[in-house]
């Protein structure tokens, strides 16, 4: 009885030592895994962009045509005579066309497009700043002076005419005054604005800590300015018949004809301007890294020691 009382003390001793023993074994044995978690500290400033087209002004002139007074004077006509039969002829006064035409005024302002690329950044912490950018075109001002066009005072004047006879007859022939065309155009003015295109590409930046600046960019075009004057005249036109006295016994005929043609054309034309700009802004985004953390695993000792306890409870029975 008292041997197997002391078998049942050694053996629970063995199973307490083997027990210690085996956490030991479990604790020096144990895996540990680590693994860096992911940190995002990222500040990323996109500055505004900013792009005037400045303003287009066009101004044609104003054409102004004249066509000078016509006078036409025939002069009395005084016949004395027994019997005589008197004949005054037909008078036609024309005065010409006159014509103005003020050509077409085009104004385009093409098309403005802007196009930011796709920005992609791999870092730490991080802080991109891109610079105000501006972009000024400047006015352009366009203008074609007045077109004056004048014509002078056309007279004419036929003198009197005297007739005495017996038996007579008088014929004063016909008096024709033509004033000639006039024309008056003005060429057509175009003005364009070229077409502002603004692309900014892709940006790709992989860095640790960094700190990326873009400066402020600046682009400015003067103001562009262009004028024109024109004006054309035409004299006084001055045509004088003088008084012819006519004594005839038998029968007379008289014809007078008068022209005056005055044709006066003035084209005035005036070219475009083209302007056109081109602003690139680099954009720059960020994100970071990543941590994570796994614990230790101790599955695979856990199961060894429940068999080995296992197998000492048995050992007990038997002792």
């Amino acid at each position: 009885m008292s041997r197997r009382f002391n078998s049942t003390i050694i053996s629970i001793f063995f199973v307490v030592l083997l027990a210690s023993l085996m956490s030991k074994i479990e604790a020096q044995s144990g895996s540990l895994t680590t693994t860096v978690a992911t940190v995002v500290n990222g500040t990323t400033t996109i500055t505004n962009g900013t792009v005037t087209t400045g303003n287009s002004t066009t101004t044609t002139g104003n054409g102004t045509t004249t066509t000078g007074n016509s006078t036409t004077t025939t002069g009395n006509s005084t016949v004395t005579t027994g019997n005589s039969t008197t004949t005054t002829g037909n008078s036609t006064v024309t005065t010409g066309n006159s014509t103005t035409t003020t050509g077409n005024s085009t104004t385009t302002t093409g098309n403005g497009t802007t196009t930011t690329g796709n920005g992609t950044t791999v870092t730490g912490n991080s802080t991109t700043t891109t610079g105000n950018s501006t972009t000024t075109t400047g006015n352009s001002t366009t203008t074609t002076g007045n077109g004056t066009t004048t014509t002078g005072n056309s007279t004419t004047t036929t003198g009197n005419s005297t007739v005495t006879t017996g038996n007579s007859t008088t014929t004063t022939g016909n008096g024709t005054v033509t004033t000639g065309n006039s024309t008056t155009t003005t060429g057509n003015s175009t003005t364009t604005t070229g077409n502002g295109t603004t692309t900014t590409g892709n940006s790709t930046t992989t860095t640790g800590n960094s700190t990326t600046t873009t400066g402020n960019g600046t682009t400015t075009i003067t103001n562009s300015t262009t004028t024109t004057n024109s004006s054309t005249t035409t004299g006084n036109g001055t045509t004088t018949m003088i008084m012819g006295t006519t004594t005839v016994v038998m029968n007379t005929t008289m014809p007078m004809t008068t022209t005056v043609v005055m044709n006066t054309t003035m084209t005035m034309t005036t070219m475009s301007s083209t302007t056109s700009s081109t602003t690139t802004t680099t954009t720059t985004t960020s994100s970071g890294t990543t941590v994570t953390v796994q614990q230790r695993s101790h599955g695979n000792n856990l199961y060894s020691c429940k068999i080995l306890s296992i197998f000492l409870f048995s050992l007990f029975f038997i002792f």
